[in-house]
């Protein structure tokens, strides 16, 4: 019937936007993030993003591994399950060379 194929195809629609739209909006809009820029594209890529909840299963399987949105747009190919591998290395060559890693 009409009615439940409505619901059916609405409801989860419109969680999942609520929720990638949470997910996506934490990383962007704080006060480092939202007025940073650089005119390198990496630098650019790390100051303008922020981590949040690394430390926590529980917001990499919610987020899909958006958790990780410095790695994420440094390596937008990289599957989200190699992330948290390589954040300790972005961090360590953020540090080297005096970029914020926000978090």
């Amino acid at each position: 019937p009409l009615p439940n194929a409505v619901i059916w195809s609405t409801i989860p629609i419109t969680i999942f936007g609520y929720c990638f739209m949470l997910n996506t909006q934490i990383n962007h809009l704080t006060d480092q993030c939202s007025n940073a820029s650089d005119s390198n594209f990496l630098k650019h890529q790390v100051v303008t993003a922020q981590n949040f909840g690394c430390e926590s299963w529980l917001y990499f399987l919610f987020s899909g591994g958006l958790n990780y949105q410095i790695e994420h747009h440094l390596f937008p190919f990289l599957n989200h399950c190699h992330l948290p591998k390589i954040a300790p290395m972005v961090k360590q060559i953020c540090k080297k060379h005096r970029v914020p890693y926000n978090t």
